[in-house]
């Protein structure tokens, strides 16, 4: 007898080929390929099919489990969604075959206690960990003082799968995955499953799926001919598909002949940032006009699903977001501006975009100002025009914020300058604060006038914030010149393109105002107060003006300490201290996920051995424990006694879980720790910060939010305690915010520490309030 033959099929893609047989991969098309052959194409292509669902891949991401990714259901989150485990399974899986140690390992984990507990119940993915790095797969936040975890949902959690990578060394176990079941409520319980192992690979040498995918399971969420719209069978596949609302294109020449009537075929700069309906009907009069709001809204202007089948032809590609009609062009892009260099661009920062952004608040609040308040409309002018009320509010609520970005931008602009002024000393100007205008216009092209906000008046501030407008182009050269470029922080980078993007907002939401207040222009008194520029001589008007000057000097000297304040930190060490969390506990709920993976983190000679180089550097560690590894902490200052600790959140004493009713030991073993830790003359504690473990105080329940004195009452155990164990020279205060606002304001947080230090006398609460932190982290060192 002959041995059966192989009847695989193989693929005809060199592509295939070209990879390493233990990292198949597709890292270019080859000539003569389609596109799909490309795995990323999978559900990418809408030309001309779709092959399966990419998805599927990763319910087999780690070796020997099978996962399902549910999410929420129409009744809303019922602790299920996420990463669910369907089964675990080491037959069939041709990975069970490869010889390496880690296989051998992961065999018999699964095939042993963990494989009989992960058949037993339901179970789910917890986090997932590589390179150091670990996701947690659920949403933690602190609810009545306790941790709350929200599973993410299927969708979710899916992409965080699709961040694993896989590692070149078929040999190297890079990925580390945790498993837990849940309680009714969806909170994990239990203790977790930890399994390593490596991201399966999708391909095997010859460019084929493995055969642990069974027949139909790529496919098994599509249906067929996908071309089909099927929202007539509720399922939206193929919606999920192609965009739903995309950006039009300037100019768009297959739209010459679709222009309404009394439409112009100039080039608008509202199209290329409105959102259109991507399935709107080509055909329809209002086409291209802003995506409606509602699926009942938009329905009315697609096609139906009978008619995309006909006319699937019209839809535009869509390349970046944005519509395209005809083919771009072949040819080398143009090389790039380089623009105006850094001295002009700062130049027009101090003398025209600062300044100017003052300017433009002042125009934005007064003609805020001129539009009545809501309060002012009578009884008969609302019956005369209904809604008029309401118009005037979101007028001025619009307007306002408006102001108030202004602001924000001009304080982003002095930013910039001190920042670029810090790295380019030597071809920049000493930076000096800038506010308003300095004697002259900041820009001749703009008026400077205070006026209502008339009709005229808004249609100015909408040419004022156009896009592609001056103030736009300026900001833009500044994005470009900052854009990829290794010599400035990103940081600068991102400011200069909020405050361009931001323009863009403000275009909009002016011609919302335009909008609102249209239906009044024929009767500006309907909307606006009779407010008028006063004489400057008027003795009624220097207090306002006096307020005015006082804002200015108070900004200048604002800008002018934080300019100083980052040019010191960037002289010096940015850190005084370095934090490592050794946080572990044996109940998964208070072990919570910025955690150790194991007890005895401090006692490690690996970590010790970290420590002397940080203290041979002159930084202070922080040590970040939980009550009972308090002792750990006193070893390693043992240990290393030229290192200076700071045991931060008091030491962090646990009062939720399995420690609740517990309080008198707590505090009992808290106590003695506490006076062992004290012995060691090279640790200082850091006050406060016990909102997230001790549990005091059950703030979701609650009235009204806790006082101070109450507050003071609740956690005088440990912070008098602690004062008392090492001495004022050895404690500091520390707000813990904003971690603390999840219960407390930050003014309670503060005034509870008053209370508690009020016996002290003023040389203890000197060194509580400031001296211990300034010589810990030598804050007065230059």
């Amino acid at each position: 007898m002959t041995d059966t033959p192989d009847r695989k099929i193989r693929p005809m893609n060199m592509a295939a080929r070209q990879a390493a047989p233990d990292l198949p991969a597709y890292p270019e098309p080859v000539l003569g390929n389609s596109v799909a052959t490309l795995m990323d194409s999978g559900v990418g292509n809408c030309f001309p099919g779709l092959e399966f669902d990419l998805r599927q891949l990763d319910v087999r991401f780690f070796p020997g489990l099978v996962f399902a990714f549910p999410g929420v259901t129409p009744e809303g989150p019922d602790g299920t969604q996420g990463a669910q485990l369907v089964y675990a399974d080491t037959t069939g899986d041709p990975v069970f075959g490869e010889p390496w140690p880690w296989v051998e390992t992961l065999a018999q984990k699964l095939n042993g206690p963990e494989g009989a507990a992960l058949g037993s119940g339901q179970w789910y993915l917890h986090w997932v960990e590589q390179k150091g790095r670990r996701i947690e797969l659920y949403d933690v936040s602190v609810w009545q003082n306790a941790r709350v975890c929200t599973p993410y949902e299927g969708e979710i959690a899916w992409w965080i799968i699709r961040l694993i990578e896989r590692s070149a060394d078929p040999a190297e176990a890079d990925l580390a995955i945790a498993l837990t079941q849940r309680d009714a409520e969806g909170q994990p319980t239990g203790l977790p499953v930890v399994l390593a192992g490596k991201r399966r690979a999708y391909l095997d040498g010859e460019g084929m799926i493995p055969d642990v995918y069974h027949p139909g399971e790529l496919t098994a969420s599509m249906c067929s001919p996908w071309t089909h719209d099927f929202r007539d069978c509720a399922c939206q596949y193929w919606a999920s598909n192609h965009p739903d609302v995309v950006l039009g294109e300037v100019p768009d020449p297959n739209d010459r002949g679709r222009l309404q009537a009394g439409q112009e075929a100039a080039e608008d700069p509202l199209q290329p940032v409105s959102f259109l309906d991507w399935m709107r009907r080509r055909s329809d009069p209002a086409a291209d006009v802003q995506a409606a709001t509602t699926i009942d809204e938009a329905r009315r202007h697609r096609y139906d699903p009978y008619e995309i089948n006909l006319h699937w032809q019209e839809l535009d590609f869509v390349l970046q977001g944005q519509e395209a009609n005809a083919t771009p062009a072949g040819s080398a892009p143009p090389p790039p501006d380089p623009g105006p260099p850094l001295e002009e661009i700062c130049r027009d920062l101090r003398g025209n975009l600062g300044p100017l952004e003052f300017i433009l608040a002042l125009r934005y609040l007064y003609a805020t100002f001129s539009i009545r308040a809501p309060e002012e409309v009578t009884a008969a002018e609302e019956a005369a025009w209904p809604g008029l009320a309401a118009d005037l509010r979101a007028a001025r609520q619009i307007l306002l914020s408006v102001a108030i970005s202004e602001m924000t931008h001009l304080r982003w602009v002095n930013q910039i300058l001190w920042s670029l002024t810090a790295l380019r000393p030597g071809r920049l100007p000493p930076y000096l604060p800038v506010v308003g205008p300095a004697g002259t216009q900041a820009d001749q092209e703009h008026s400077l006038s205070l006026d209502p906000a008339r009709p005229e008046i808004i249609a100015e501030f909408v040419e004022l914030e156009r896009p592609g407008g001056s103030i736009d182009t300026e900001y833009a050269q500044l994005v470009a010149h900052l854009r990829d470029n290794p010599d400035y922080p990103p940081g600068l980078f991102q400011l200069a393109v909020r405050i361009d993007s931001d323009g863009l907002q403000h275009y909009h939401k002016f011609r919302d105002i335009h909008g609102i207040l249209a239906p009044y222009d024929a009767r500006p008194g309907l909307y606006l107060r009779g407010v008028a520029l006063a004489d400057p001589q008027d003795p009624r008007v220097q207090p306002a003006l006096d307020l005015l000057d006082a804002a200015v000097s108070a900004l200048s000297d604002g800008y002018r300490a934080e300019a100083e304040t980052a040019r010191s930190n960037a002289d010096r060490a940015a850190s005084r201290a370095v934090r490592m969390r050794a946080k572990w506990d044996p109940d998964p709920v208070v072990k919570g996920a910025v955690s150790a993976d194991a007890p005895g983190l401090y006692l490690e000679p690996a970590f010790q051995d970290g420590l002397r180089r940080l203290a041979a550097r002159g930084l202070a560690f922080e040590a970040s424990i939980y009550h009972p590894q308090i002792p750990d902490v006193a070893a390693a200052a043992r240990a290393v006694p030229e290192a200076q600790i700071v045991l931060i959140h008091t030491g962090s004493p646990v009062g939720h879980a399995s420690y609740r009713g517990r309080e008198a030991e707590v505090l009992a073993d808290w106590t003695r720790d506490m006076r062992d830790l004290a012995r060691c003359p090279n640790v200082t504690v850091k006050l406060g910060g016990l909102l997230m473990t001790l549990a005091a105080y059950d703030f979701g329940q609650a009235e009204r939010p806790i006082g101070s004195e109450a507050l003071a009452e609740l956690w005088r155990p440990y912070v008098e305690r602690s004062i008392e164990i090492f001495g004022p020279d050895r404690c500091m205060v520390s707000s813990n915010f904003p971690v603390e606002r999840a219960g407390i304001t930050y003014g309670t947080n503060w005034n509870m520490f008053k209370r508690l230090t009020a016996g002290a006398g003023e040389g203890e609460k000197r060194q509580i309030y400031s001296g211990t932190a300034k010589r810990v982290y030598r804050l007065d060192e230059s």
